[in-house]
């Protein structure tokens, strides 16, 4: 089975590496959707220190790998990595 236009991602750990948020959906819905990580005080609420993902295209060919980090005391973005089909890493 091919993953076709579909954000195979939201997958979020704790500091203990321990999930505390998974979801799987269309790329249509990911673009248009509130995350977790939006919002500061669920980042520090959930204790949500990392997020990696995939996303899809619509042939079923991964298109992105990425992975996010969050400051637990702030809640905001740390740092992170998105690598796109040609294998190139963004660091961000």
């Amino acid at each position: 089975m091919k993953l076709k236009d579909k954000a195979l991602m939201m997958i979020g750990y704790n500091p203990d590496g321990v999930c505390v948020y998974s979801a799987y959906m269309s790329i249509h819905d990911y673009d248009d959707a509130d995350h977790p990580w939006d919002d500061e005080e669920t980042v520090k609420s959930m204790l949500l220190k990392r997020v990696h993902g995939y996303l899809f295209d619509n042939q079923g060919s991964l298109e992105q790998e990425f992975e996010c980090h969050f400051n637990l005391e702030s809640g905001i973005f740390e740092n992170g990595w998105s690598r796109n089909s040609e294998g190139i890493i963004n660091n961000d």
